[in-house]
């Protein structure tokens, strides 16, 4: 007997304050009881009340340790209220912070309210920019025009200009074009009497358009898009990234560890061995009935009454004593003899699958300790050492059960 004692019966105590029932027998953990409770406290029940001392907490510190991890830590769940004492504050968001008071309750929502960006009536909204297909009427009637004014000089170079006057009746020789010039003869000249009155022959036509001042008049600057206008640079008024989490101290750290292995503990060793368990109690039961029907109808009293009480004894407790009495029926002890040898085949399959479990976690304070030492911290590393050590030691009580 030591202060591990005192331990289990700290146990019992949470388990009576959080379910108000004295833990008997195959209990039901505090949250499988009432939905409520924070399933973490499971773990801390369960660790306080195992059945040998060395595997419960080894001191009151590491028992409270446990528990103020869940009264500094809120249960994250959906839809329902944290467990824990703290209450879970919003994110804080910077800028003036504005204290609701009884005259104006609802500043606080005012002042959200008026923390958002609007935008300013004075600056110019941003237009929106051009589609890609509204150059194309631009560019359509700019092909138009060009095809227009073509068509205009090819007429212009075959017919003579409207402004030139036409030949006189006094000529006999029509007008020279481009293309004659080159092969035309010289004609004799006019008596000197009709040449005052013979119109000039005309000059050579020259390709020059006259239709330019015409092309000239069409309008170029709907020919190339619009520029795009500048896009408005991102809102300064963005929401700031959340600040980071701070960094877990140690204790913190291997608290969590712990958890997450009695958590491993729970689902991988525990579970399995409870359903054999349960198994068991149900053949155990079965085995009585058919024990009590056999001796009344042999009309064994004493074996009748004995096998009656044991049924009404184990149904209420459900726990099988390791030591029987002297005066104990014969057909009882059989009984309870194979309900131990089955039992303890149990057990030892259970502590033979912890071991791996227990590799692991070694393992993972093993590698801790070797970053804490690295990073130079200590004390650290020292605390890490000293858990590393205590599961070592719990991990050999298991396997000496499991071997025996």
């Amino acid at each position: 007997m030591d202060s591990r004692a005192d331990i289990y019966a700290v146990g019992v105590m949470l388990y009576q304050m959080l379910t108000g029932d004295i833990p008997r027998g195959m209990f039901r953990m505090p949250s499988q009881k009432f939905a409520s409770i924070d399933p973490r406290f499971d773990d801390i029940v369960r660790r306080a009340m195992e059945h040998y001392p060395e595997e419960r907490y080894q001191s009151s510190q590491e028992f409270r340790l446990a528990l103020d991890v869940i009264l500094t830590t809120p249960r994250a769940e959906a839809g329902q209220q944290s467990s824990a004492v703290l209450p879970k504050q919003p994110p804080q968001r910077p800028g003036r912070t504005v204290v609701p008071s009884s005259r104006s309750p609802g500043s606080t929502s005012q002042h959200q309210a008026s923390s958002t960006p609007q935008p300013r009536l004075h600056e110019p909204l941003p237009s929106a920019p051009p589609q890609a297909g509204s150059t194309m009427p631009y560019i359509i009637g700019a092909l138009l025009m060009l095809g227009f004014g073509g068509w205009l000089i090819i007429n212009q170079q075959k017919t003579p200009p409207p402004h030139q006057p036409q030949a006189a009746p006094v000529v006999t020789t029509p007008p020279v074009t481009p293309d004659q010039k080159a092969t035309a003869k010289p004609q004799p000249a006019a008596s000197g009497k009709d040449k005052p009155q013979q119109a000039p022959s005309p000059p050579p036509a020259k390709p020059t358009p006259p239709s330019t001042t015409k092309v000239a008049s069409v309008p170029a600057a709907p020919m190339t898009p619009p520029s795009a206008p500048a896009q408005p640079s991102a809102s300064p008024t963005s929401p700031p990234a959340p600040p980071a989490a701070p960094p877990e101290s140690m204790p913190e750290r291997l608290s969590k560890l712990e958890s997450q292995f009695q958590s491993a503990f729970e689902r991988d060793v525990n579970a399995p061995y409870n359903e054999q368990i349960a198994t068991l109690s149900t053949n155990y039961l079965a085995a009585l009935d058919r024990a009590i029907e056999e001796a009344s109808n042999a009309a064994r009293l004493d074996e009748a009454l004995a096998l009656r009480e044991e049924k009404q004894r184990f149904t209420t407790h459900n726990f099988m004593p390791s030591i029987d009495p002297a005066n104990l029926h014969r057909t009882l002890i059989s009984l309870r003899n194979s309900y131990r040898g089955a039992e303890k085949k149990f057990v030892q399959q259970r502590d033979s699958a912890a071991l791996p479990l227990y590799d692991r976690y070694i393992g993972v304070l093993t590698a801790l300790e070797r970053e804490c030492l690295t990073q130079g911290r200590s004390t650290d590393a020292a605390a890490v050492r000293t858990k590393r050590e205590d599961v070592a030691s719990r991990r050999k009580q298991r396997a000496a059960k499991s071997s025996g």
